[in-house]
């Protein structure tokens, strides 16, 4: 989005910050309402419930959920570095959000569909497909080949034109520069498991229909 801006509006000075600053704020409106939420409910939740005094003032539990919000904060940066070390934090987390919520639906498909689901083999069927789930999704995510990032410096390459960067309407402009074929570091395509090669977009499905069919089968047999 911001090379976008740039693109359609370099050309009006000011414009371009002003946009950029525009959705950097309303990012930021909902991320502290976030980290609102997250201090007042430690305080509300965690905190308040095992005070040894219960005469504890408004006042300083306010104190208290200012100081978590800034932890929170802080957490909230380190993990932005982190993820930005990894490849494919979108697979990631939908792998860590879609393990938990996808055997739910599961049962909720059991539940609908079926009417000897019982306890035992509801809990039975939700186990296995979390379980299912996890192996695929993260045995998938670890086993694929990383691509070796590529230097993204310009330097060496030969701009040769008459006009002036970005002027489509005249002549074309002629780049020259040699990059190597990138370098996959990872295991051969032979040895990884025929599940890993799923899409991740799939898993989902996978996960739901084996908590169907497990809990199902369990809830017959017990």
């Amino acid at each position: 989005m911001p090379y976008g801006i740039l693109y359609i509006f370099g050309n009006i000075p000011g414009l371009t910050g002003l946009c950029i600053a525009g959705v950097f704020s309303a990012s930021l409106g909902s991320l502290s309402s976030a980290v609102n939420a997250l201090s007042n409910i430690t305080v509300e939740d965690f905190i308040k419930p095992f005070c040894i005094s219960k005469n504890i003032s408004d006042t300083w539990m306010t104190f208290i959920a200012k100081r978590l919000a800034v932890g929170y904060i802080c957490l909230i940066l380190l993990m932005a570095l982190v993820a930005s070390k990894f490849r494919g934090v979108l697979e990631a987390t939908n792998i860590v959000v879609g393990m938990v919520g996808v055997p739910i639906l599961g049962i909720y498909l059991l539940g609908m569909f079926t009417t000897t689901a019982n306890e035992p083999g509801t809990l039975i069927g939700l186990l296995t497909g979390l379980g299912m789930y996890a192996w695929a999704g993260f045995g998938a995510y670890i086993t694929k080949p990383s691509i070796a990032t590529l230097p993204r410096s310009t330097a060496g390459c030969h701009i040769e034109s008459n006009t002036e960067f970005f002027n489509i309407s005249t002549e074309a402009t002629t780049i020259e520069s040699v990059t190597e074929a990138p370098h996959l570091i990872g295991v051969e395509e032979n040895d990884i498991c025929p599940i890993y090669k799923w899409s991740y977009m799939w898993l989902p499905l996978f996960s739901a229909v084996v908590t169907l069919i497990v809990g199902y089968l369990a809830s017959c047999f017990l």
